[in-house]
């Protein structure tokens, strides 16, 4: 809206745009990486072992069928105008701590 209010249509578009289509991408990716992330949690003992289940293919069928069906429900449920800043607000939080551990990790 700050494009917007200054007169400056074109980058309002511009910026609209850019988030209508990288934002189900990045949606996509984290879903990607989920299963995952339950597998080693529950590996630790911090979920329960239901998410460490590796089925005879190899695949982390439990952890992707869980996450599927609550993002299923939160995108049936919630409006995205709700969700869009908390997720962009995620992402950038990911991203920042990904990148401070990566410091550290090298300082050590």
């Amino acid at each position: 809206q700050a494009f917007k209010s200054r007169g400056l249509e074109w980058a309002y578009q511009m910026t609209s745009l850019g988030e209508i289509l990288t934002l189900p991408l990045i949606v996509l990716v984290s879903f990607i990486g989920q299963p995952r992330l339950l597998y080693a949690m529950a590996k630790d003992g911090l979920l329960p072992k239901y998410f460490a289940e590796v089925n005879s293919k190899g695949t982390l069928f439990n952890g992707g069928l869980s996450m599927g069906i609550l993002c299923l429900a939160i995108a049936a449920f919630i409006p995205f105008d709700l969700l869009d800043d908390p997720i962009s607000a995620g992402v950038l939080l990911n991203f920042n701590a990904t990148c401070s551990s990566l410091l550290v990790l090298r300082l050590q």
